[in-house]
């Protein structure tokens, strides 16, 4: 019985305790960071991808303006929509790594993990 109870009380030792708190407490925060950084390079590449197809809808509407036949078979509003289109998820994508970016900032500095 003694054995146990030895054995409790160190396991139970406050200090040992804090510690294995503080280890899992940073292992924690560094997974989080490293969730936050994965997701956040996958959305600069989507970002950058629809910004080049952004330009495509322009240049076939330059197309027809100078006389490439093929590029006026699309009607004008229809590149223009199809830009529209492109460019508001440009943005929007935007304002998501912008919003995501002061969101973990803030729960990093009261230390709350999501």
């Amino acid at each position: 019985m003694a054995r146990h109870r030895r054995r409790r009380e160190r396991r139970d030792h406050p200090e040992q305790r804090g510690q294995r708190a503080e280890k899992r407490e940073t292992r924690e925060e560094a997974k989080r960071r490293e969730a936050f950084e994965a997701e956040r390079v996958s959305l600069v590449k989507r970002r950058r991808f629809i910004g080049a197809l952004a330009f495509l809808p322009l240049i076939g509407n330059l197309g027809c303006a100078i006389g490439i036949t093929p590029a006026c078979a699309v009607p004008t509003e229809w590149w223009l929509a199809i830009f529209a289109a492109l460019f508001g998820s440009y943005l929007g994508i935007t304002l998501r790594l912008f919003l995501d970016r002061r969101r973990f900032a803030r729960e990093s500095a009261t230390g709350r993990s999501s």
